[in-house]
């Protein structure tokens, strides 16, 4: 009889550890799945010959607030993002933005992006966003900043970060011929679109379909004939 209450003794005590140890697994995956992240990713600054590559304030229309995420600071001015394509440039100077939108009632989380910019091949740097950078180059092909105001973010607090999109943006000319670029911000916008379940959008948040993705092509192929002819003469 001794036996058997010393045998139940046993197995309720391991039955108890399991469950402890359990728990901690459960409460310190998380933890884990950042470390883990955070390790594939670059966190070295960027800069272009030193100089800030860009201040997003300059670019009035990137980001917007939006009540449906928890990290929209409290009594900030609504932005068009439309505001970006009304801008007056200088001729030579063209801004390209597309726009991912994640579905209304799933926005996408900060870890999952963080997983999901390896594949497109973003690093963290200047100005607290992500950043394509040609290899051996500072200077960046395209960028990646927060739908929301003020559009940074904060890798090691990813865990706990959700937004409604992500705006990917680059100024021609660049780092690289308007076309090749184009051709690069495309294929990671849409890697991204594919790893987090958003829809493309353009500047206006309209979904990007095959027809406007030629005239965005034409539009910069137009943009860097005049560049080539401008630097021929």
């Amino acid at each position: 009889m001794n036996l058997v209450r010393i045998l139940l003794i046993i197995i309720g005590v391991a039955l108890l550890a399991g469950i402890v140890w359990w728990e901690r697994q459960r409460r310190t995956q998380p933890t884990r799945r950042r470390r883990e992240v955070l390790d594939g990713i670059g966190l070295e600054i960027h800069t272009d010959g030193g100089e800030p590559l860009l201040d997003l304030s300059d670019l009035d229309g990137i980001t917007a607030t939006s009540d449906a995420t928890p990290n929209t600071p409290t009594g900030s001015t609504r932005k068009a993002v439309t505001a970006s394509a009304t801008r007056t440039q200088p001729e030579e100077e063209k801004l390209v933005v597309l726009n991912l939108l994640a579905p209304a009632d799933q926005p996408f989380l900060g870890l999952d992006i963080l997983t999901a910019i390896q594949g497109a091949n973003l690093a963290y740097g200047e100005m607290s966003i992500f950043h394509h950078h040609i290899k051996g180059r500072r200077r960046p092909i395209f960028s990646m900043a927060n739908l929301v105001e003020p559009g940074t973010f904060d890798p090691p607090s990813m865990d706990d970060f959700v937004t409604p999109g992500l705006t990917l943006f680059m100024r021609l000319p660049g780092a690289m011929k308007g076309p090749q670029a184009l051709d690069q911000m495309l294929k990671s916008a849409q890697h991204l679109a594919t790893e987090l379940g958003g829809t493309l959008c353009d500047q206006r948040r309209q979904p990007l379909e095959k027809k406007a993705i030629t005239k965005l092509r034409a539009d910069v192929a137009k943009h860097q004939q005049r560049i080539d002819e401008a630097a021929s003469r």
